[in-house]
Parts: C-alpha cells; sequence; structure tokens
C-alpha cells in the first residue's frame, strides 16, 4: 500500500516508471535460425558425418530445404551391381549429377553407358568388369574431369588376353590409376608410359596381379573386331623431367613371358629401366607378392633415389601355406638393402616384411643413414639387437611405428632400451619374439611411451623360451617347451603392473606361452580401449592341462571370464591352433 499523505490524511499510489526494450539494460535473446546453420557448408559437412543414410533418408523428406541441404551427400556414392537391386539406379535422371564416387561392378556396356550419361560430374570411378571386352575410349570420353580411376578384371580368363589402357591418358585431370588384374592379364609398357606422360598431374600408379610385356601376342584373337589396334602407341625417351608420377605400387607384378630373352643376373629388365628411367620425382615405391626381380633390378630402381621417402619392398609370410618363401632371391635381398644404404638417406617408412636373407648389420647400416625414418616394418627377417641399439641412438624422437613380429633375434634387453627412449611410439608389434620374458618388465627405468602408445602385441614368455620356426604353415614351436618355467604370482604382478602404465591404448593384443589370467585380469587402467585380444592357455581357465572338457562348456568358460575382465563390452571366445590348443577371446567395446 502506498504511504499516507500527512496534509491531507488520504492515501496516493507512487506509481514506477515503466521500463520498456528502449531504457533497459537486458539485451533480447536472439535464436538463430537452423536454416542458415545448415547453409554453411563446412558444418553441414561435420554434422553428416554423424548420421547414416537412413537418417538422410528422412531428413530430405522435412521440408524442401532440407532436401536440397542433404541430397547431393546422400547421392553421393553409387555403387551398382548387375546381379543386385538398386534403389538409385531409376532416380539417375533426378539425383545423377549428385554422383561423385561410382562403383560399377560385373555390368555390360549398355548400363555403363546409362549411368554415365546422367552421373556428369563423376570425380571417382572404380569399374570391374571384363577388361578384354570393354571400350576404354568411348567409356573416358564420358567422364573428362575424372581423377581417380580403378579398372579391374571382373571376370576370370583362363586363356592369356590383353588391355590397352592408352585411353586413360585423355584424362588431363587424372590424379590416381590402378589396374588390377590376374597373371594372364598382359599390359604394354608403352601404354602405362603413355599415360603416365600424358596425364600432367598423375601422382600415383597402382598396378596389381598383371604381365607387364614389351609387345603384345596375338592381339587380334582377343579384341574387339571394332578395335582398331594397328596404332599401338611408341613412347619417345625425351621429356621426362617434369613426370609428375610420385608414387609407384606393384604388386605380385609380373615381366615378360617365361620364354622371353632376358639375361636377368647382368643386365636390368627393359621394362624396370623404362619405368624407373622415366619417373625421376618417385617418392614412394611399392613391389610386393609375388615378382622376379633380380639383384640388379633392385640396384637400378633405388639407385640416384635421394628423395625417396617410402621404401616397400615385402613378401607374404614365409609360412604362408600358399606363398612359400619371398620374392627375392638370395642374392636380390642383400642388394637391396645395400641399394637403399648407399642411396636412400630420406626414408620415413621402410616396410622390408618376410623378405630373405636379410642380415642385422644391413638393417644397423640402413638406420644409420637415415634420421627421420618413423615407420619400420621388418617381421620375419633379421632384424636384431645391433639394429634396435642404432634406433635407439638415432630414431629416439622420431619413431612411431615398430612392428618385429618373427624377428628370432629380437630380445628384451633391446626392447627394453626401445621403450625407455622413443617417446613417440605408438605401434608395437612383439609377436613370436622373445622380448617377452619377465626381464623386459623389471627395472626401475620408465617407459617414456608408456602414455602414448595406442597399439601393444606382445607375447609373454617363459625365461627361458626360444622361439623356432617349423616347415608347418603358421605354426610355430618352442625349444625344450616341457622345461618351459611358469611365472610365480609375485612375477605376474611385475607384468600386470607394467602392462597398466600404458593408459593410451587403444588396441591390445597378449599371447604367449606364459600368458595367464592373472596377468590381465582388468582394463580399467585404459579408459580408451576399444579392442582386445587374450589368447589364454586352458590351464589358466580349467587349472590344467586339458581343454576344458567339452567345447561347449570350456567355450562358455572362456567367454564368462572375458565378460569378467571386459564388462559390459561384446565378448566371444575361439579355440585357436596357432601356438597350440589354447582359447582365444576377443573383446570389442560398443
Amino acid at each position: 500500500m502506498a504511504p499516507q499523505n500527512a496534509n491531507s490524511g488520504t492515501y496516493h499510489r507512487k506509481l514506477r516508471p515503466r521500463r520498456t526494450e528502449s531504457n533497459s539494460n537486458k539485451m533480447p535473446i536472439v535464436y538463430p535460425n537452423i536454416d542458415t546453420v545448415f547453409a554453411i557448408p563446412e558444418l553441414l559437412g561435420l554434422i553428416t558425418n554423424y548420421l547414416t543414410p537412413a537418417d538422410q533418408r528422412i531428413l530430405i523428406r522435412v521440408c524442401r530445404t532440407w532436401n536440397s541441404y542433404w541430397v547431393p551427400y546422400l547421392y553421393s556414392s553409387l555403387k551398382f551391381v548387375k546381379y543386385k537391386r538398386s534403389r538409385i539406379y531409376p532416380k539417375l535422371e533426378v539425383y545423377g549429377p549428385y554422383v561423385k564416387v561410382a562403383r560399377i561392378f560385373y555390368t555390360t556396356l549398355n548400363n555403363i553407358i546409362h549411368i554415365l550419361d546422367y552421373a556428369t560430374n563423376i570425380q571417382s570411378l572404380d569399374l570391374r568388369a571384363d577388361l578384354a571386352k570393354s571400350r576404354f575410349p568411348q567409356i573416358f570420353a564420358m567422364v573428362p574431369q575424372l581423377r581417380v580411376l580403378r579398372i579391374s578384371q571382373g571376370v576370370y580368363r583362363s586363356e592369356t588376353h590383353c588391355v590397352r589402357i592408352s585411353p586413360a591418358a585423355a584424362l588431363s585431370n587424372l590424379e590416381e590409376l590402378t589396374l588390377e588384374g590376374h597373371s594372364r592379364l598382359e599390359v604394354r609398357i608403352d601404354d602405362i608410359m603413355f599415360v603416365i606422360k600424358s596425364c600432367r598431374k598423375l601422382a600415383t600408379l597402382s598396378l596389381e596381379s598383371i604381365s607387364i610385356v614389351e609387345e603384345l601376342q596375338d592381339v587380334n584373337s582377343t579384341a574387339e573386331p571394332e578395335e582398331d589396334l594397328v596404332d599401338m602407341v611408341k613412347v619417345d625417351e625425351t621429356g621426362w623431367e617434369s613426370a609428375s608420377l610420385r608414387s609407384l605400387r606393384c604388386r605380385h607384378v609380373l615381366l615378360d613371358r617365361p620364354d622371353s630373352i632376358h639375361d636377368s643376373q647382368t643386365h636390368v629388365h627393359p621394362c624396370i629401366r623404362r619405368l624407373f628411367q622415366h619417373a625421376p620425382n618417385l617418392t614412394s615405391i611399392e613391389f610386393s607378392g609375388k615378382s622376379i626381380l633380380c639383384a640388379v633390378d633392385w640396384e637400378y630402381i633405388f639407385e640416384s633415389r635421394s628423395g625417396l621417402q617410402n621404401a616397400e619392398f615385402w613378401a607374404p609370410a614365409p609360412f604362408h601355406p600358399f606363398h612359400r618363401g619371398g620374392p627375392l632371391d638370395p642374392s636380390a635381398a642383400v642388394k637391396a638393402l645395400g641399394a637403399l644404404e648407399k642411396s636412400c638417406h630420406m626414408l620415413k617408412v621402410l616396410n622390408v616384411g618376410s623378405i630373405r636373407p636379410t642380415t642385422d648389420e644391413a638393417f644397423e647400416k640402413i638406420i644409420k643413414v637415415n634420421h627421420q625414418l618413423e615407420k619400420i616394418d621388418a617381421k620375419f627377417t633379421e632384424f636384431g639387437e645391433l639394429a634396435l641399439k642404432e634406433l635407439v641412438r638415432i630414431l629416439p624422437h622420431s619413431l612411431v611405428e615398430l612392428n618385429l613380429g618373427g624377428c628370432l633375434k629380437v630380445k628384451s634387453s633391446g626392447i627394453a632400451m626401445v621403450l625407455e627412449n622413443c617417446e613417440r611410439l605408438r605401434v608395437l608389434n612383439l609377436f613370436d619374439t622373445d622380448a617377452g620374458t619377465i626381464n623386459l618388465f623389471r627395472g626401475n627405468k620408465p617407459w617414456v611411451c608408456a602414455k602414448s602408445l595406442q597399439k601393444l602385441c606382445i607375447s609373454i614368455q617363459p625365461l627361458n623360451h626360444q622361439t623356432v620356426h617349423n616347415n608347418i604353415p603358421w605354426k610355430w614351436e618352442a625349444v625344450a617347451e616341457n622345461n618351459n618355467t611358469l611365472y610365480t604370482e609375485e612375477e605376474e604382478k611385475i607384468i600386470r603392473d607394467r602392462l597398466r602404465c600404458f593408459t593410451s591404448l587403444l588396441e591390445l593384443d597378449l599371447e604367449g606361452k606364459a600368458m595367464s589370467i592373472g596377468i590381465m585380469d582388468d582394463v580399467s587402467f585404459a579408459p580408451r580401449l576399444r579392442s582386445a585380444i587374450l589368447n589364454v592357455p586352458p590351464r589358466s581357465l580349467d587349472g590344467n592341462q586339458s581343454l576344458g572338457g567339452h567345447y561347449v562348456d570350456a567355450q562358455k568358460q572362456a567367454v564368462k571370464w572375458g565378460q569378467g575382465v571386459f564388462p559390459n563390452w561384446n565378448v566371444k571366445a575361439s579355440r585357436s591352433y596357432r601356438n597350440g590348443h589354447i582359447w582365444r577371446i576377443e573383446a570389442i567395446r560398443d
């Protein structure tokens, strides 16, 4: 109530001045228009990364504005398979211009032409068909803006046939080319060189499972009648100084036919000479799988490659049931490593897995002259203590990945130096080595990579364990296995405490003759862990040497133990015979 006036004896109400937005200090709240937010391409792209195709189909039905936002993302990638029905195929007339990536498998030429007629903005094309019957000039003329091209032989042909890739030279914007076939698919070296020279933006060339020949044989028998094979291209030897090719990948590539006249011991293969003579700017070279390269070929490949950063010449695993031995003859492996040590001093990636024979001294020399190495993959080689000491001396601040699986000369002392000095290490594979004994986990020196390591694969081995290879594919055995002494509870605690210092792990894989459930009974030390594999001997689950009784009961027992270690994870268990009778427990976090 208003105060009483003393003179009049009446009450007067005192009114407050009215506050309006003009004289108020409080600013009004303005909510942004959601359509304005979606109109920002960068922000819309980030949002779309969290949406599934099903979510995008719902959003395009909300309104016309949202339809215009998400239709380009929903139809940016097209996959068409001849024997599968596709919802997008009849909608190409409307949504074809939005297609940026097209994968077309096992279909006819008419269907390919129909798709390319409407998908006028394709940037990447993956074409799988019968290459002997494909009309590349007609196809490539419809996609002049193409940047990435992958063509592969989708139909196996028992007879030898050829493919002409020279029409790809018309793709002036091509940046990456992949040609995949099988051993009976022949490609002329002149066609390959013509594409490299004509496509001024071509940076990556991948050749997989083909045969490179100098001249085709019986080309008219495999070609279509309307194809003109008379004008076979011939590439001159000049004008290659500005070649744009930076990366060359050859997997399971053969050279010429068995009846070709070529003295491989003293002369470089003509195809190898032409290919690498006209690629002066290569920074990445990969030769892998089945090959016929000899020592002189490897010396020529790595000669004068001072700018090479990525060198990979690896083979299938030496005990793979279908690929016995490596791709190099005994003298070629030594020559290849020697050429790397002599000419290549800027390497960042070295992958020489499964090549034999090698020496620990050869790896030591390569590391000594390459001070920028970040990734080393030397599995199933003679990589040993000498190379590890040089690695710790030269690469403590640059090494990121180290794969030494199957290296029998790797011991606990060398790996301990790596863990104590290589601060940037992210990936470490020590499977089937003698580096997982208690000697590795003892000591008071901190492991500087403990808070940065993201993937660890290690075999927990008894102190007197020694791994050897036998002649059975994919199997290993231990010397004096019956004399292996298991670790005590105190020693298991030492191992467990050391493993728990890896707090940044994303992937963990443990196995070995001394592995037990006491070594890894909790993974809460690594909150970011997403995947784990524990290979546990049956004795750890049931206390004896049996397989846990009936298979189903033993499997349930293994899954139950795994769920205790990985609560609320997806856990499954299976029996594995790779290292004897063990239980393989796989856990993946949702």
